[in-house]
């Protein structure tokens, strides 16, 4: 696609100057997967776990605690936190929390996160900002709007929220992160589409046309996470979302999973969990019912 050149002149005589697309900006695919507000006590509580979207928040009262890279940051009335995907997360409510939240997509580069290339949960002041609240509400009120005008509407009302983090990105250092995290997406790729049965890590050095000891060390400084812990993490993501939606039988999930066996899933799950696929399926639905 041809672009205007950077200066141009009208019959008058009149030159002026364009604005000339971002190489990297420009390629950005928004999109808008859910919004909703929520209030809940302490039950919102989650322990190292990997989203592959983004996520923005805005609480309007009560206290959380986010966990990631090593930094806890304490969730406050009128700020808002914007969490990048591939990121060994936890949170926890400390008391009855209102809040909103958003999960969305920043595609570029086939299947590339551009927040990916900025991996550090961004905190933001929204006090005496009052469109920030009522970006949240429009996103949560339109949420079920189906079309392409509130797909639009949706990106749109996103686009206003993400303002203020994009002010403080620097993009500078974009194309080399861009670049680094790119190589990697064929891992991701494989490791997502083959969770019943995950790749073994030298496998996924050799897709990437790294060495073995290349690409765990730059899996690492990418996402924070080495890929076994993060194949772990993925594999458990799964398994839980099929234990609350999925009448299975633990023996099919575990098979799903790519743990082979029941009594591998069950340790496994425990340990990281720390209770057994049966109670969190169990405490879960009870929680539901509430």
């Amino acid at each position: 696609m041809l672009s205007a050149d950077k200066y141009e002149t009208g019959s008058s005589g009149f030159v002026w100057q364009n604005h000339l697309p971002s190489d990297l900006f420009n390629q950005i695919r928004f999109h808008v997967y859910t919004t909703h507000h929520m209030v809940i006590g302490k039950t919102w509580a989650g322990s190292e776990f990997i989203n592959h979207y983004n996520r923005v928040y805005y609480v309007n009262s009560g206290e959380a605690v986010l966990k990631a890279k090593g930094k806890t940051i304490q969730m406050r009335p009128g700020h808002v936190y914007l969490i990048p995907p591939y990121q060994l997360s936890s949170h926890y409510a400390l008391s009855e929390l209102d809040f909103y939240w958003c999960h969305f997509q920043a595609a570029v580069h086939d299947d590339l996160d551009f927040f990916t290339l900025y991996p550090d949960i961004i905190e933001l002041n929204g006090n005496g900002d009052s469109q920030v609240p009522l970006s949240f509400k429009l996103l949560a009120d339109n949420n079920e709007q189906t079309g392409l005008a509130a797909q639009a509407f949706r990106n749109s009302t996103l686009m206003q929220l993400l303002l203020p983090f994009l002010d403080k990105i620097d993009s500078s250092s974009s194309a080399k992160q861009s670049i680094k995290h790119k190589a990697l997406m064929p891992a991701i790729n494989l490791i997502q589409q083959n969770l019943h049965n995950p790749p073994q890590i030298k496998a996924l050095a050799e897709l990437c046309n790294f060495s073995l000891e290349h690409f765990s060390r730059s899996f690492k400084q990418a996402f924070n996470i080495s890929p076994k812990r993060y194949i772990l993490a993925t594999q458990l993501a799964k398994a839980k979302k099929m234990l609350l939606l999925e009448d299975l039988l633990i023996e099919r999930i575990a098979e799903q999973c790519g743990f082979g066996d029941i009594y591998h899933f069950s340790k496994t799950f425990k340990q990281e969990v720390g209770l057994s696929p049966t109670e969190y399926r169990r405490q879960k639905q009870s929680e539901n019912l509430k």
